[in-house]
């Protein structure tokens, strides 16, 4: 089995599908991640969030990267958190640095993008070995909004870094997958009966946090009944497309973002998925977790 070297980007924290993808790529033994930096809101919250997640899942050695904290956010999981702060890993506040140092080290890389871009392009814009980087990003709409919308529309983190996201498509090899392929993407019926009825620590975790988002969640995401299927789990499309790629199809198209955030014509060309296979990619999914 080949493992795969991956640093996580991600906004954690507010919505609940970044735990549910940070969780997974730790779990499966297919990935190696070797860090994992929090961007955008409160980055210590988000910081203790990843701390306590790794601390669980015996992860220690995970490196944790602060970014800069520009937006506010609702800090949903701090009822999880509780008091936590017995944590043995290396937490840094130097982004950039470590990021360099990453790439020193390990010569294939993958970054698993799940939030607003702008720390990540902050530090590629001075990076001296951009092809190097291989970026698989959650953002955009091409041809289908969020759920029930079957037209574009502005994404949330195309919206908070979409000059970022125009300069970086430049400079660097990228992935992108949009609404169109992750709107949908809920756990429900059967498939969450399995993880409710399961035993095993990681899925424990999972639901936990899942069940406080419910009730302490303040912001735009959809809920839905907590007994029947999960919210909709964006973020979960960045590992999954890695893993299952063949489920996807995959255009080279040329794009940009305007500054409401929406995908637009534009002159760099790029990877983008428009198309899925839902039923067997949440069923692999949700089969991943039981294995692992």
């Amino acid at each position: 089995m080949n493992i795969n070297n991956i640093i996580i980007d991600t906004d954690i924290g507010d919505d609940i599908d970044d735990i549910w993808a940070v969780v997974y790529a730790l779990i499966n033994p297919q990935f190696k991640v070797r860090a994992i930096s929090v961007t955008s809101g409160n980055v210590d919250y988000k910081a203790k969030l990843v701390a306590k997640i790794l601390k669980e899942l015996n992860q220690t050695d995970v490196l944790i990267i602060k970014g800069k904290a520009i937006l506010n956010g609702c800090n949903a999981q701090q009822r999880w958190l509780n008091d936590f702060t017995d944590y043995e890993g290396e937490i840094t506040n130097e982004y950039n640095l470590a990021y360099q140092t990453l790439f020193n080290k390990y010569n294939d890389i993958t970054i698993f993008e799940l939030g607003p871009i702008n720390d990540l392009a902050n530090f590629i814009k001075s990076f001296n070995n951009k092809e190097k980087i291989n970026l698989i990003m959650m953002g955009g709409a091409y041809k289908k909004g969020y759920l029930g919308e079957d037209k574009p529309e502005a994404e949330a983190n195309l919206i908070y870094s979409y000059s970022a996201f125009n300069e970086l498509i430049k400079s660097i090899k990228i992935t992108l997958l949009p609404l169109d392929v992750c709107r949908s993407l809920i756990i429900n019926k059967e498939l969450y009966q399995e993880l409710l009825k399961s035993k095993k620590k990681n899925i424990k975790l999972l639901l936990d946090n899942y069940h406080i988002w419910q009730s302490d969640y303040l912001g735009g995401a959809k809920k839905f009944n907590l007994l029947e299927s999960t919210s909709v789990l964006f973020d979960i499309v960045v590992p999954l497309y890695y893993l299952y790629g063949n489920l996807f199809k995959v255009e080279n198209l040329k794009i940009k973002s305007n500054e409401k955030g929406c995908l637009i014509e534009g002159e760099k060309e790029i990877k983008i998925a428009t198309l899925v296979n839902e039923n067997e990619l949440m069923n692999r999914y949700v089969a991943d977790l039981l294995r692992y």
